[in-house]
C-alpha cells in the first residue's frame, strides 16, 4: 500500500493520528482537499476504523509495552567482526567514521549476549527464536562463532532455534564447513552475478576479483551437506546479466541434487548515486523477467527487501515482514553495544 504524496499528507497522518477532530482538521486544511485525502488514506489502509482488526503484521499497532519490556523479541544478530576482507563498492559500512572497523567481538560478550538473549525468550515463554550471525565478515571471527554454536546447544534446551550466517563465501574449511551443516546453519552468501557482473563491485581489498574463489566454495559448501542460498545486490553492475547466475544455481541445484534461493535485494541503505540509475520502470521489468526466468529454470527466487514492491504489482497484499528492526531484533556488535538491526545506528543500550 505506499503511496507517494506530499509531505502535507504525512503532516495530515500526524495530527489525525493525535485525535483532533474533522472541525480541527479543517482549520489548517481545504475542506474538499481534506476530504480526498482522507478517502485516499481509508482507501489505502493508512487509518482504519476503530473495530478494525489489524492481521498484517508489519503494520500492527504495538502496544508501547510489548516493545519496551521485550516481549516482542526472539531474533538475536550477533555482529562477531566489523572486519572484512573485501571492499565492495556499495558496502554500507563508513570506515572513515567507524572506530575499530577490524573489531572482533570477544567469547565474553558473545556469552553474555547469548545469556541474556535466551533469559528474555523464557521470561516471554517463547519456543522458537533466530540467531545470525553476522559482519563485516563473520567467519573471521570463527573461533567465537563455533563457541556459540555449542554455548547456544546447552542454553536452548527446550526452545528451537534457527541459525543465519551472513558471509561474502570467500572463507571454507572442511572442518568449519562439517559444523556449520551438522547445526543446521543457513548460509546465506552474498554474489552479484557470475564473473563479470561479481567481480566489478565485488573485489577483495587487495584489487584480485573474488568470484571463482566463491564459486568454489559454495561447492565445498554443498559437498559438506551445507544449507546455502545466494543474495544478489541489484544495481547497474548486474540487473541485466542476472540470467547467467540463474543459470549457474540451476546447474548447482542439478549437480548437488538441492534447492539454493535466490534473494534479490535492494541497494537501500547507502547512497546511490552512479550504482543504482536506472529507472524504476525499467527495473521492476527486468525484476519481474528475472523472476519468471528462474521459475522456468526450477530455480526458486524472491526479493528480499524488495517484496512489497512486487507483491503490490502482484495485485498481493504484503504478508511478513522483512525488516526485523520492529522491536523483534537485538543486534549486538563487537563492543557489546545494542541496535535494533546491523545497519540502523540507533543505539538502544
Amino acid at each position: 500500500n505506499a503511496m507517494i504524496c506530499h509531505t502535507d499528507m504525512t503532516k495530515l497522518i500526524e495530527d489525525i493520528s493525535q485525535k483532533k477532530s474533522f472541525h480541527e482538521l479543517k482549520t489548517h486544511y481545504s475542506q474538499p482537499d481534506l476530504e480526498t485525502a482522507i478517502s485516499e488514506l481509508i482507501q489505502k489502509k493508512f487509518i482504519v476504523d476503530k473495530n478494525f482488526l489489524e492481521t498484517n503484521k508489519p503494520y500492527a499497532d504495538f502496544q508501547n509495552k510489548k516493545t519496551e519490556n521485550g516481549s516482542l523479541v526472539n531474533k538475536l544478530r550477533l555482529n562477531v567482526s566489523l572486519a572484512c576482507n573485501m571492499k565492495c563498492t556499495y558496502c554500507y559500512v563508513d570506515e572513515k567514521n567507524l572506530r575499530h572497523s577490524d573489531a572482533l567481538m570477544t567469547w565474553d560478550t558473545a556469552k553474555k549476549a547469548i545469556d541474556e538473549f535466551f533469559a528474555l525468550l523464557r521470561l516471554h515463554h517463547h519456543k522458537f527464536c533466530i540467531i545470525r550471525f553476522f559482519g563485516g565478515e563473520p567467519l573471521l571471527n570463527w573461533p567465537v562463532i563455533k563457541r556459540s554454536l555449542d554455548h547456544i546447544h546447552i542454553k536452548k534446551q527446550d526452545i528451537s532455534v534457527h541459525f543465519i550466517l551472513n558471509t561474502n563465501g570467500t572463507i571454507w574449511s572442511k572442518k568449519m564447513a562439517t559444523i556449520l551443516s551438522t547445526n543446521k546453519v543457513g548460509i546465506a552468501i552474498s554474489l552479484d552475478g557470475i564473473e563479470k557482473e561479481h567481480d566489478r563491485f565485488r573485489p577483495f581489498k587487495t584489487g584480485k576479483p573474488s568470484y571463482k574463489i566463491i564459486a568454489r566454495h559454495i561447492e565445498n559448501f554443498l559437498n559438506t551437506g551445507c544449507i546455502l542460498g545466494i543474495e544478489t545486490t541489484i544495481g547497474n553492475h548486474n540487473i541485466f546479466g542476472l540470467q547467467n547466475l540463474i543459470d549457474q544455481i540451476a546447474l548447482w541445484n542439478t549437480t548437488y541434487k538441492t534447492c539454493i534461493p535466490l534473494s534479490f535485494q535492494h541497494l537501500t541503505i547507502v547512497d546511490k548515486t552512479d550504482l543504482d540509475t536506472i529507472p524504476v520502470n525499467k527495473k521492476i521489468k527486468q525484476l519481474i523477467a528475472l523472476i519468471e526466468y528462474a521459475r522456468q529454470k526450477n530455480v526458486k527466487a524472491d526479493t528480499g527487501m524488495a517484496h512489497f514492491s512486487i507483491n503490490a504489482l502482484k495485485g498481493q497484499r504484503n504478508k511478513g515482514r522483512y525488516c526485523r528492526a520492529m522491536g523483534g531484533e537485538l543486534c549486538v556488535y563487537p563492543n557489546g553495544d545494542i541496535y535494533p538491526c546491523g545497519a540502523l545506528k540507533i543505539k538502544l543500550g
